[in-house]
């Protein structure tokens, strides 16, 4: 899957490479061809980071057992023979993969954090983790919380609708500083946004989404051929300030 989803990105990165040559502009900078590049990320590193646990879109799934579920109403959905509810129909497709995640440039690791946050929203509605792992590490501890509490929640037959995150803003912070951990070309982008948590059924209970703004901080790491993302947290200095 990873494999496949590398050489995708590739193959579309190729062909918009040629397009944006075609009209005399560098792929790689984004400027005309005949001006200084821009400089790269600034010098400033990003201090520790806290590690999300439940926050961003494994918090709805918490919510859901942790509140006060509704048993008896049909909230707009079809109503089945067993008296569970039924799974929306409606299409979802897949995000498109920004063909900048192949590139190692100054806008591109922003991109790559909010890209994210499409990845997320498409496995809550859809129960597909697997795009969303494919684009983040193995060693992402809230990437793989997050994909697991989706996995379980389709596994156990039931399932999510509406999960969306709007006003999506990058904030770039630098190089992260735990290099011995992240390794060196990880960089923290803070990302505020609105989030419509999805509304979830499970155990023939539902739990209506709700709203709120928030920002994250996002770890994006460099492979040598792409982005991922290595991990979701608040930085130090903003802990408890939201």
């Amino acid at each position: 899957m990873v494999r496949e989803y590398v050489e995708r990105l590739r193959s579309e990165a190729l062909a918009r490479d040629a397009q944006l040559r075609a009209r005399g502009i560098d792929p790689y900078k984004g400027t005309p061809v005949d001006e200084k590049p821009r400089r790269r990320w600034g010098a400033r590193a990003l201090a520790a980071l806290v590690v999300l646990v439940a926050v961003v879109s494994v918090g709805a799934y918490v919510v859901f057992f942790h509140g006060e579920p509704d048993y008896g109403m049909s909230h707009g959905y079809q109503v089945q023979s067993d008296g569970s509810l039924k799974r929306p129909s409606t299409p979802v497709h897949q995000p498109s993969a920004p063909a900048e995640l192949l590139r190692f440039t100054d806008d591109a690791s922003e991109i790559a954090a909010t890209h994210y946050f499409e990845a997320v929203a498409y496995a809550w509605n859809t129960g597909d983790t697997q795009y969303m792992r494919a684009f983040s590490s193995p060693d992402c501890q809230f990437c793989q919380k997050t994909a697991d509490d989706i996995d379980r929640l389709y596994e156990e037959g039931g399932w999510a609708s509406g999960a969306k995150f709007t006003n999506v803003v990058p904030h770039p912070l630098g190089r992260y500083s735990d290099v011995e951990n992240y390794g060196e070309d990880t960089y923290g982008v803070r990302v505020s946004f609105h989030q419509l948590t999805p509304d979830l059924y499970a155990h023939n209970a539902f739990h209506a989404s709700e709203e709120r703004d928030d920002e994250v901080t996002v770890l994006v790491h460099w492979d040598g051929q792409r982005w991922a993302v290595r991990e979701l947290g608040r930085d130090q200095n903003t802990e408890g300030s939201n």
